[in-house]
């Protein structure tokens, strides 16, 4: 009788924790199969609730089976965060996600001639942009490197069909 694997989970997590110290722009992995349960999941800061949790599993898994990429490249309404989407094996996927977009600190332009509040306007959304390509770049690196970490571990279990 052929014996059945199952992956070690304490390795797994140890494993997604060490990804996000792969880049500063990753702020959370998460592991999770087709239909939205959570297999498992690291965080850069707190944890957060169970629920949050789920609707960030749910939706990003949601946006996978509707997409038809074999990677994605995701910005979840919820969060604001953007999350590269890539799968590790059948029904089972992966979420790199980025951090969430900094709320305004209050700060306003300084008073000028709407002329100078329009060229910092334009600046700042270059900079914006720049920082967000750089985000999304990393995050799939990240993301291309974990995965094939992962299916390499994957491949060598034995699932039910097998036996």
């Amino acid at each position: 009788m052929a014996q059945v694997c199952l992956l070690d989970s304490d390795r797994l997590s140890l494993l997604l924790k060490d990804a996000i110290s792969w880049s500063s722009h990753v702020s959370s992995v998460m592991v999770s199969s087709s239909n939205g349960s959570i297999l498992a999941y690291a965080y850069r800061d707190a944890t957060p609730s169970i629920k949050r949790m789920r609707t960030q599993s749910t939706t990003m898994t949601a946006a996978y089976t509707v997409a038809s990429e074999d990677v994605l490249v995701f910005e979840a309404q919820n969060m604001g965060a953007t999350s590269v989407i890539a799968p590790i094996a059948d029904h089972v996927l992966l979420a790199v996600t980025g951090p969430e977009p900094k709320l305004a600190n209050g700060e306003t332009i300084s008073e000028g001639s709407s002329h100078n509040r329009e060229e910092e306007e334009d600046e700042e959304e270059e900079e914006d942009s720049e920082a967000q390509q750089q985000i999304r770049t990393d995050l799939e690196v990240v993301s291309q490197e974990l995965a094939h970490i992962l299916r390499g571990e994957l491949s060598t279990l034995k699932w039910p069909d097998d036996i």
